[in-house]
């Protein structure tokens, strides 16, 4: 897929993102707008998936730790075709299986139930082990927000990681240098966050 068709999938996330914040009258939009072009690599150019049969045990797999983002995450997994479009429209509405957070069970495509910061990342851990224990193949991914690396469980798990040697761990975080508190550098000093 060409970088042009990329970047119009992301623009088609952001759209679907913004219009589902006003109907439900939600928060974390912006959250959520500054994962869409990571998700959009990541469901159309990165991961080898199957929208078709989400829980093939050979597929790459994803997490979004940062589940208040997920608004973006739903409109990807639609656009990829993991379920209709029309979902979109019932997000955070009674009933809907699109909550405010992802849940573990009922949409295609997710596994994990997420929201509560700082877990992303050892669920991803122990999932990526347990692949390398099995001797199957594919990749277990994670997106987790710079406000969330605060958290010491964060630390925990990449150095978990790191002793395990978790080669099929991809560990993305969305650096917008926001949380919920304030500047992610007034609330815990991260920079530089990449060493």
């Amino acid at each position: 897929m060409d970088t042009h068709e990329l970047l119009e999938r992301a623009r088609r996330v952001r759209v679907a993102t913004v219009k589902m914040a006003h109907r439900a009258k939600t928060p974390h939009v912006g959250s959520a707008l500054s994962a869409a072009d990571l998700l959009v690599a990541l469901y159309f150019h990165a991961m080898r998936i199957d929208p078709a049969q989400p829980g093939a045990p050979d597929c790459d797999r994803f997490i979004l730790s940062k589940g208040h983002g997920c608004m973006s995450y739903y409109a990807t997994l639609a656009e990829r075709g993991y379920f209709p479009q029309a979902w979109l429209e019932t997000y955070s509405q009674n009933g809907s299986k699109l909550a405010e957070h992802p849940p573990a069970e009922g949409v295609p495509g997710i596994e994990v139930a997420t929201g509560s910061l700082g877990h992303g990342l050892s669920v991803a851990a122990g999932a990526a082990l347990a692949r390398k224990m099995a001797g199957r193949p594919g990749r277990q991914f994670v997106l987790l927000s710079d406000g969330e690396c605060n958290e010491g469980s964060i630390w925990e798990a990449a150095m978990f990681a790191s002793g395990r040697k978790l080669d099929n761990l991809v560990v993305l975080i969305d650096y917008n240098k926001l949380q919920a508190m304030g500047r992610s550098n007034e609330v815990t000093g991260l920079v530089p966050l990449a060493d």
